[in-house]
């Protein structure tokens, strides 16, 4: 099933599935490395984490750079939406701003999201697309 990805070993790695009207069906598999450097990237939901503390505790970029990364700006058009550089914007009055990244490729959905202020990051991956 692994062929086209010879190192991924399949005891670490769930199979992915898509939708064909009502049912799943296995998906695709693809080595993703070709896709470098703007997607393809393949990490578990315990690397996801240690991305997310190492941001959050400040020891990927410096303060300045980390501020300028939450910083949202408005976008133009028919709806202004805030986004960042890398992040999409959910603002709550109750918890502060909010920051989502998601990816997606066969087989495969994640979520990053990240409130800066509180200090909380919850990372979601699924194996569908």
């Amino acid at each position: 099933m692994l062929r086209d990805a010879p190192d991924l070993a399949p005891d670490r790695v769930a199979p992915g599935f898509q939708r064909q009207g009502k049912k799943l069906k296995p998906s695709k598999v693809v080595d993703t490395r070709f896709k470098t450097p703007a997607s393809g990237l393949d990490a578990s939901a315990e690397e996801g984490a240690r991305f997310a503390a190492a941001l959050l505790d400040g020891r990927l970029l410096a303060p300045p750079s980390l501020d300028a990364m939450f910083a949202p700006v408005k976008g133009t058009g028919e709806k202004e939406t805030l986004f960042t550089p890398g992040w999409m914007v959910a603002s709550n009055r109750s918890r502060g701003p909010a920051f989502y990244t998601t990816g997606s490729m066969e087989g495969a959905t994640a979520l990053l999201y990240v409130v800066p202020g509180r200090r909380f990051a919850l990372v979601l991956l699924g194996n569908r697309e």
